[in-house]
């Protein structure tokens, strides 16, 4: 769970950063195009990364067969959703 608490800090990160930029009188719009582009692509990789530590942790847990297979619907049900 490190690994994607450290995702979501650089996430933050670059989200402050484009935050800072546009209260800047003169901020260059290409790059803040490149920043949200860049926080998009960190956000589905990261999305990616939670699902399989979820389906990781359920194979570990002692869960039943129904709550796997639960888990799992839901985690494919939100991922084809969006």
């Amino acid at each position: 769970m490190k690994e994607l608490e450290n995702r979501v800090n650089r996430i933050i990160g670059q989200l402050e950063s484009v935050k800072k930029e546009i209260t800047k009188e003169n901020y260059d719009c290409g790059q803040i195009v490149q920043q949200v582009k860049a926080i998009s692509g960190s956000i589905k990789s990261f999305g990616k990364a939670f699902a399989e530590e979820d389906i990781k942790a359920c194979m570990n847990k002692d869960l039943s067969k129904e709550e796997i297979k639960e888990r799992l619907e839901t985690i494919l049900d939100v991922a084809f959703k969006y």
